[in-house]
């Protein structure tokens, strides 16, 4: 565990405490309803808090996990268990939970413009019965588009990998094309919401000599980053992301909030729900704390040399 990990687990135990004599001693029984496009394991970081505050799983609560494409009918039977809360991992998770609820209380964790996308009012009065925690700043793409610039000062053209059913993802594409040009970039939208698109935005980058490409953060991709990784290897392309699990997977370079925080908060605020507080009171949280990750290996492999002023940057290095 690099220094910054062990710093937040700290700070986290630390506020987690005083909390847990008092939900040992409120806790009831209750039921959370989770949906996500699929597991990717981040479920037992959330059950992991909550156990930590006094809910666990099994005992005194029970949740109730659908990992599923079809978000719609996955949401119509979580509301059906009649949950105290839901959790809607992601844009199209808390879409389709929308659709079937307005009273049950939905808590989000990687949705990155919650307000755009209409679940909430605005971040500190969110109004409704969705509250939860931001994945990214509206700056947060921005940057990773600098750093690519630092990175790869020759490159001049980005393959953008996004995926077509993450909400909000035009708006961000807009933005990166209207920055790209003061860094003497020109960018490639290359839609890929299925594994054979992603074949396919993978051979058009390289007949189109591409220089990079950019992982959006979805629920997809994040399920699909094995399979994205191997490919930026075999086509030579560095892959630069938003979060640890796609450079741990094989990407280049991610910059991004710290992914298991957000998992963490969330918990938090669930607990806070159970003890009777309603989201539309409880503001929606926003990342900050983020990280830099280099992946050592994947730049031999590609023959680049990463610049020591990025690797001094870097929160962790992987060899």
């Amino acid at each position: 565990m690099n220094r910054r990990r062990l710093l937040v687990a700290s700070a986290l135990a630390a506020a987690v405490e005083p909390i847990t004599a008092v939900a040992q001693q409120t806790a009831t029984e209750a039921r959370i309803g989770w949906l996500s496009r699929g597991d990717t394991g981040s479920w037992r970081v959330f059950a992991a808090i909550l156990a930590r505050l006094g809910r666990v799983d099994g005992k005194n609560l029970a949740i109730d996990h659908r990992f599923a494409n079809s978000n719609e009918r996955a949401a119509a039977e979580l509301v059906a268990l009649h949950p105290n809360a839901l959790i809607g991992v992601g844009g199209p998770d808390v879409e389709a939970l929308l659709g079937e609820t307005r009273t049950i209380p939905i808590v989000f964790i990687t949705v990155s413009d919650p307000v755009a996308l209409g679940f909430v009012e605005s971040l500190p009065r969110p109004g409704g019965n969705v509250t939860g925690v931001s994945s990214m700043t509206p700056e947060l793409e921005l940057k990773q588009l600098e750093l690519i610039h630092d990175l790869l000062p020759q490159a001049r053209r980005i393959s953008m990998l996004r995926d077509p059913r993450n909400p909000g993802t035009e708006t961000r594409f807009e933005t990166d094309e209207w920055a790209a040009p003061s860094l003497g970039l020109a960018l490639a939208r290359r839609w890929a919401g299925s594994a054979e698109e992603i074949e396919a935005a993978f051979a058009a980058a390289t007949a189109d000599r591409d220089d990079a490409i950019h992982v959006e953060f979805s629920g997809f991709t994040l399920i699909e980053r094995a399979r994205i990784a191997e490919l930026a290897s075999r086509y030579r392309l560095p892959m630069l992301c938003g979060l640890r699990p796609y450079a741990e997977a094989g990407g280049l370079l991610s910059y991004g909030p710290i992914y298991s925080d957000n998992f963490e908060r969330a918990a938090v605020l669930v607990d806070k729900i159970l003890r009777g507080a309603k989201p539309a009171d409880l503001p929606v949280e926003q990342p900050t704390k983020f990280e830099l990750v280099v992946n050592l290996k994947t730049a031999r492999e590609l023959g680049l040399t990463i610049s020591p002023a990025i690797l001094a940057r870097a929160d962790e290095v992987i060899e």
